[in-house]
């Protein structure tokens, strides 16, 4: 029922931004600290970037800001993997934080019904490293941020 009227009371609504939008950004941001793009993949069941930087394999996987995916991602990783949740260039091992992290994407798709639709949110990403990875070393404060494209009211 909130959701009807916000549509009703702002002209429309947003979706969530898909991982084909975000892809460009994430591996040109990727490449401007050192890595080579090796491709797009699946883990756990989900789109990511696979990258390397020496003898660091790095699969990038964005994930839900509410921490439905740390369980899944961390059940499919490997005996010689780490995971890193990455968010606002903090890098926290092995558990994903979740208040200010939805509270940033709430506040984001908030002020994008109404009608703030170049207003960014950070993105949640998985981490999942093989190798010499230092994810901590590494300055994730500058990752690109992502909007919520907007929707007419007829579109939703």
């Amino acid at each position: 029922m909130a959701s009807i009227s916000m549509k009703l009371a702002t002209g429309g609504g947003v979706r969530n931004p898909n991982f084909d939008e975000m892809k460009p950004r994430l591996e040109q941001y990727l490449r401007g600290k050192g890595y080579q793009i090796a491709g797009s993949l699946r883990f756990a069941d989900l789109n990511g970037i696979a990258a390397m930087k020496s003898d660091c394999l790095l699969y990038l996987v964005p994930i839900a800001h509410q921490g439905w995916n740390e369980a899944t991602v961390l059940q499919q990783t490997q005996s010689d993997q780490e995971v890193y949740f990455l968010y606002e260039g903090t890098a926290t091992k092995a558990i994903q934080p979740r208040l200010s992290p939805m509270l940033g994407y709430y506040s984001s798709k908030f002020l994008s019904y109404l009608g703030l639709k170049h207003y960014g949110y950070a993105p949640m990403l998985a981490a999942v490293t093989t190798g010499s990875c230092d994810m901590n070393s590494e300055a994730w404060a500058d990752a690109p941020t992502v909007s919520f494209p907007r929707l007419s009211f007829f579109d939703s």
